[in-house]
């Protein structure tokens, strides 16, 4: 029937001639013969491609643009790709043509729509924010364009600029009073945080979870919302471990979808009592409710996500070798990939252009996970190197998620979820005798995102950016830093909401300005966005190149089971295994709290000798095959986990000598780095000065003392260099921030501390935090901080503690000393004083402050002032050469005395002659 209509539509043409009249008509020939006939949608594409093939550009475009949504709604469940070229085709149109009834704008926000429904997240993503660029009046549907963007970053693994996009969407919809809108986005927003840690927003969480119960009783949600809700509601109480609320929440879930024959939910309701019912110990509950499942998995994902789970349970049932066959199907099915034996290895190549990285790193790092527990001998160096190649294959997933990645919190997020693995394949590694490996894996494990900042602040410099646009960036930061702490404090307080929503609102204004900024950079300047996208992670060998003959790299990867070290030298590199995890952190538990006071009498000096002792061979294995391997060297440490708040050099080498003769100091030169790489690519400064001191010794706030003794330190520098100072009422936090970074050294003697997480020092008329420096774009070759606790912070998985003595660091200073503990001001003032004249002498860092720590324990030898806790809180952390070149002294009294010796030898040949 159809042919024989178009046939007579053609002939009629034939017969008529094609003029451009007739090619006006040619829409009217298709709507009518459509509706004649009874086509489905693939004839009614053929149709309308017959009738104007060669002649798109000579109908009518807005009635074309119309037939072009008819025909992308007809394919929207058939094929995505056929809906988004009709869509492109539109947009096209749309260019030209006046939009009076929003039927170009309703496109511009199903193209975003189709790129999320396709898995093209970014695509999404580019196309929303072009939508939001085009049509800026904040209505419902720019609403729904936001939450749709935060789905996309949800999916790429940037869950905080997700959760940023969804509070923006709710604040548009209270504020429009759409409830229903704002419930369903209150439900995607509860999906992200139940895929990170749970527990560290609980109450905010509970606080949606609330929120949406209310709106769905009040406002009639559609039954597939209530479904969503109770399965994100029941994620997130599976995730903080309140196994029947989940249960509650799936078994809810699971009898409504069964009501609307809802296959994907029953199967999602079924596989998530599974996963709960695995943690909490019912394992027969469990099986029952994944093989229930089965019947209703229809498609690859679902079905890799039933393997997966399968796995972990038989997992859980130690039946290893079944286990990995699970977890080798959820990889293939997830993939697509026929065939696969368990020692097969995706591709990477492929792999960077799967959407769902999240989910197929996890099935990856889950089967490496699985590798390492198999006890087969005769397979177990080949297991071994399988999950090696795995876990550097889930390296390069986390780093493509990590740069795609722009909010710091989901960079943090991720650099957390690596350090997981990171300790399993430094294991593999250490099993294969494979040190430089392991060495990559913890270094790569530390603190990368202080190296990517420093490289940035690297490359500002290379690609010579205008001061005015450094300044700038700064001061957004600076300005997002504001509202956040503000935002931060009034969830404190617990105080109105409609106050919250509103600052939230404000965060994500300015950080959108922010993020336009970076983008108009980046285009403006493309050498500075290449130079901060090179990022070197340095391996063993390249640390080895850069090593003198007498400096000692220890690398450290710990948990609470199990640890590692990587020992590097000039010429040497070896991993070795921690023994007896479980000890170490019991003897750093002591360990920590007898350093932290002085020793009161006898019993507590030898208590202190003996855990220290154990300490020191427990984390030094090495020392078995040569007890004398850190006399008179350079050693740099880089820690980790809870050994960043332990001062090494107080370590005791031998019991039976006296305290003061045993401390490793005695042997070597101690130094501190948050990762190698971060060490190796700080670079000189020119400054103005040589010495800033800054002491405001009075205070504002009355709850903080005066420090007379720091007024005496700073006077005492005074007079040891030729020194900037800047004391009292003079030294408050803009005089500093404004002086900061003429400077070679700085010098800070003041209060400080920790609050909520929060390091701070203070200056005489407020406190310093760490946001206030942290991206801040000034820097010294050296800053010292002689203040309590500046050393101490947030310690946060896979990039270490988030102090102060960090934060001048991360703004590119190259390096700190900081301290520990609560400092005793004399002891300090008497070993800093002593620090900045070995400096002046042309010591290096590390060796002027050994110098100045030993002189201190030999001038209260014998006394309660010997305990460590008066002199080993101070620790350097970074770069450790001489700031101050002595011997350009020398050089000029070598000129001048071979400058006399010359005018002597000339005057006596010129008596001579006379």
């Amino acid at each position: 029937m159809f042919y024989k209509g178009f046939f007579v539509v053609l002939c009629c043409f034939w017969s008529c001639g094609l003029t451009a009249q007739n090619d006006k008509s040619l829409l009217d020939i298709y709507e009518i013969l459509c509706e004649k006939e009874d086509l489905d949608i693939h004839k009614k594409q053929q149709l309308l491609d017959s009738l104007i093939h060669g002649k798109e550009d000579k109908v009518n475009q807005d009635k074309l643009a119309r037939i072009y949504h008819s025909l992308l709604k007809g394919f929207y469940r058939k094929d995505l790709d056929k809906s988004i070229a009709y869509a492109l085709k539109i947009e096209n149109i749309g260019k030209n043509i006046p939009d009076e009834d929003n039927f170009y704008l309703k496109n511009d926000k199903n193209l975003v729509n189709l790129y999320y429904k396709k898995k093209q997240y970014n695509k999404s993503i580019i196309y929303g924010k072009a939508f939001l660029k085009k049509h800026p009046k904040e209505t419902i549907r720019q609403a729904i364009i936001y939450r749709v963007l935060g789905n996309s970053y949800c999916d790429l693994g940037d869950f905080n600029e997700a959760i940023s996009f969804y509070n923006k969407a709710i604040y548009i919809l209270k504020e429009r009073e759409d409830y229903k809108e704002e419930g369903r986005t209150l439900i995607n927003l509860l999906d992200t945080y139940s895929k990170i840690d749970n527990r560290k927003f609980k109450d905010e969480v509970l606080q949606i979870i609330k929120r949406i119960d209310k709106l769905s009783l009040e406002y009639e949600f559609k039954n597939t919302d209530i479904i969503t809700k109770e399965l994100n509601a029941g994620s997130f109480y599976d995730e903080i471990g309140a196994y029947e609320n989940a249960k509650f929440r799936y078994l809810k879930s699971l009898e409504l979808s069964r009501e609307l024959s809802d296959s994907l939910n029953i199967c999602n309701s079924l596989i998530n009592l599974g996963i709960t019912n695995r943690k909490d110990n019912n394992l027969k509950e469990s099986r029952k409710f994944f093989n229930d499942a089965l019947p209703y998995v229809n498609d690859n994902e679902k079905r890799a996500s039933l393997y997966n789970n399968l796995a972990d349970l038989h997992k859980e049932e130690k039946d290893y070798e079944l286990a990995l066959s699970y977890y080798n199907d959820a990889i293939s099915e997830f993939l697509q990939t026929e065939n696969t034996n368990v020692f097969d290895i995706p591709n990477f190549n492929a792999l960077h252009d799967v959407n769902d990285k999240v989910d197929v790193l996890g099935y990856i790092i889950d089967k490496a996970n699985i590798l390492m527990l198999i006890k087969n001998e005769a397979l177990q160096t080949k297991y071994l190197q399988l999950a090696l190649k795995l876990y550097t294959l889930s390296d390069q997933i986390v780093d493509v998620i990590y740069f795609e990645s722009r909010e710091e919190f989901s960079k943090l997020l991720w650099r957390e979820e690596a350090s997981n693995f990171y300790l399993n394949a430094t294991e593999a590694a250490y099993l294969l005798n494979q040190p430089e490996t392991a060495f990559y894996f913890i270094e790569k494990s530390k603190a990368l995102l202080l190296l990517e900042n420093i490289t940035t602040s690297k490359a500002k410099v290379l690609a010579q950016l205008p001061d005015y646009l450094i300044h700038r960036e700064y001061d957004l930061i600076g300005e997002i830093k504001k509202v956040e702490e503000q935002l931060f404090l009034l969830k404190k307080s617990h105080q109105d909401i409609k106050i919250r929503d509103s600052l939230k609102n404000e965060v994500f204004s300015k950080k959108q300005t922010y993020m336009r900024f970076i983008d108009s950079l980046e285009t403006a300047y493309p050498r500075y966005h290449n130079f901060k996208k090179k990022i070197t992670v340095f391996n063993s060998k390249m640390v080895q190149e850069s090593l003198k003959d007498n400096e000692i790299v220890l690398q450290y990867k710990l948990s609470l089971d199990k640890g590692f070290v990587v020992l590097v030298t000039k010429s040497h590199k070896e991993v070795f295994y921690l023994e007896d995890m479980v000890y170490i952190n019991k003897a750093l538990d002591q360990y920590d709290g007898l350093i932290r006071k002085p020793f009161v009498d006898y019993k507590d000096q030898q208590h202190f000798k003996d855990i220290s002792h154990k300490l020191y061979l427990n984390l030094f294995p090495f020392l078995k095959n040569n007890k004398d391997i850190f006399t008179n060297k350079k050693l740099i440490i880089i820690p980790d986990s809870r050994l960043n708040y332990i001062p090494f050099e107080s370590f005791i080498t031998n019991k039976e000598q006296d305290l003061a003769s045993s401390y490793l100091i005695n042997f070597c030169e101690v130094s501190y780095a948050y990762s190698y790489s971060s060490l190796a690519i700080s670079h000189n400064e020119e400054f103005k000065n040589d010495f800033l001191a800054i002491s405001p010794s009075v205070f504002k706030d009355r709850s903080l003392p005066n420090l007379l003794i720091s007024e005496s330190e700073t006077s005492t520098i005074e007079t040891t260099l030729n020194t900037r100072m800047i004391v009292n009422e003079a030294a408050t936090k803009h005089k500093f921030l404004s002086e900061y970074g003429n400077s070679k050294v700085v010098h800070i003697s003041t209060h400080g501390g920790v609050l909520n997480n929060q390091p701070w020092i203070s200056f005489n008329d407020q406190k310093l935090m760490l946001n206030d420096i942290y991206f801040n774009n000034q820097k010294s070759n050296l800053v010292v901080l002689s203040a309590c606790k500046t050393s101490h912070g947030e310690l946060k998985k896979g990039e270490g503690v988030m102090s102060i003595a960090r934060a001048f660091i991360n703004s590119g200073s190259k390096s700190v000393v900081s301290s520990l503990w609560d400092i005793n001001q004399q002891s300090t003032n008497e070993i800093i004083t002593t620090f900045y004249s070995n400096l002046k002498e042309g010591n290096s860092k590390s060796e002027a402050l050994r110098n100045a720590k030993i002189s201190y324990i030999n001038n209260h030898k014998n006394t309660s002032e010997a305990s460590p806790f008066y002199w080993s809180s101070l620790v350097l952390t970074g770069d450790t050469t001489p700031e101050f070149d002595n011997h350009k002294n020398v050089y000029y009294i070598v000129i001048a005395i071979l400058s006399i010796g010359l005018l002597l030898i000339v005057f006596l040949r010129f008596k001579k002659t006379a």
